[in-house]
């Protein structure tokens, strides 16, 4: 009968064409609990012996860290706090020193541009003040202790381990998200990994400790640390690119545009959709300027604060003529030594999901919208030359 009731629902017959495959699998009640079921067993299938019986004590434990880590990374984060904390402890500082002067930037260059309306600028100047900067690992993580039965199997540890997660997420239901931030970047990030991100829903950008290591951000190069500020205010400026800016300052999808700001907003995303167009992935592979739009935002917002930021510095500190220009010069081959790789078939195959641009159009295109690096060197022809009047600026 349940099965009939699913059938007969226009509803759920629209979600089961959007799912393609999966239509004629789950046609009753009964084969969606015999899916759940197995999704049951799955979540844990890294944890039964068949998974790591043979293989040497290194990689088994490899498999089972893995696993807790997707399990929860909030008990990762515990067992792991101390050390990744100092591993970050040197940076952490700096980069929150690097994020205020960005912000700095930023908020200049808002109350400047020409093609904010009154209203749309201050709205934007409000929610970039309102930003939260989370870095590195911080002194005390958020309530919530895991205990563990002794003599249990592993299989059934993970499915404690899983409760008593669900428990404690429970315990912020009812709480206003603006005071649970940090313990939902607690709860849910893995603070072992090399990342930086923001987020939207939080209006909030989060450095984790590797990423501000001594061997990420060195304290005694200052070029390398201003090509990672790049990616700070690439962050940042995620609060401000094609998705973000639907989001007002507590992170709620609201409207917060004038009609003729955001019919210029528009028009700036299509030139940067069209700029990208032009250029291949990889050779043969058309580059996807619609599919990447935001994180190509992103990228020019991260350049243009962090080089105005520190050309800026550099002319404080009296530098002119050839050695202002040999320090700029610097600066943009930093940037580009920060995405230098080599990628295998896999990294080029997961481009089709990708909503990153691959590394070398992330320099070759960004670079090209600067006019001081046609003057810089000395570029006034060839395949990335752009026109001054091509050359796309948002912020």
């Amino acid at each position: 009968m349940a099965g009939a009731i699913f059938d007969e629902s226009p509803a759920f017959k629209k979600y089961m064409e959007q799912k393609g495959g999966i239509t004629t699998v789950l046609k009753t009640m009964d084969n969606c609990y015999d899916y759940l079921r197995y999704y049951a067993v799955m979540s844990v299938s890294n944890y039964m012996k068949a998974r790591y019986v043979g293989q040497s004590e290194g990689a088994a434990k490899s498999i089972i860290v893995a696993a807790l880590k997707q399990t929860s990374p909030f008990l990762m984060n515990k067992l792991s706090a101390d050390v990744l904390r100092k591993m970050g402890q040197a940076g952490a500082d700096r980069c929150l020193t690097m994020l205020e002067k960005l912000r700095t930037v930023f908020r200049q260059r808002l109350e400047t541009l020409d093609w904010l309306s009154d209203a749309t600028r201050q709205e934007a100047l409000k929610k970039l003040e309102a930003m939260q900067f989370f870095v590195g690992v911080p002194d005390n993580l958020s309530e919530g202790e895991f205990t563990l039965d002794e003599g249990n199997t592993l299989v059934e540890d993970a499915l404690s381990i899983m409760a008593q997660n669900v428990a404690i997420r429970h315990n912020m239901c009812g709480k206003q998200i603006e005071q649970q931030i940090r313990a939902i970047i607690d709860y849910e990030i893995d603070y072992s990994t090399k990342n930086a991100f923001y987020n939207c829903e939080m209006n909030c950008l989060v450095i984790l400790p590797l990423f501000i290591s001594e061997g990420m951000f060195p304290a005694d190069d200052e070029y390398t640390q201003y090509a990672v500020a790049t990616v700070f205010a690439h962050e940042m400026t995620h609060g401000f690119d094609a998705r973000g800016a639907k989001y007002d300052k507590q992170g709620y999808l609201t409207d917060w545009w004038s009609s003729e700001s955001k019919a210029k907003f528009e028009a700036k995303q299509q030139e940067m959709i069209a700029l990208y167009n032009r250029m291949e992935a990889y050779p043969g592979q058309p580059a996807d300027g619609k599919k990447t739009l935001a994180e190509n935002m992103a990228d020019y917002g991260g350049m243009t604060l962090a080089y105005s930021l520190f050309k800026q510095k550099k002319i404080d500190e009296g530098l002119q003529g050839a050695a202002l220009d040999y320090a700029c010069r610097e600066f943009f081959l930093h940037y580009a030594k920060l995405w230098l790789e080599y990628p295998t078939l896999a990294q080029k195959q997961a481009l089709y999901l990708d909503v990153h641009s691959i590394p070398q159009n992330r320099v070759n295109v960004i670079v090209t919208l600067f006019d001081d690096w046609y003057r810089l060197f000395n570029v006034t022809d060839g395949k990335l030359y752009l026109a001054p009047e091509k050359r796309v600026q948002i912020w």
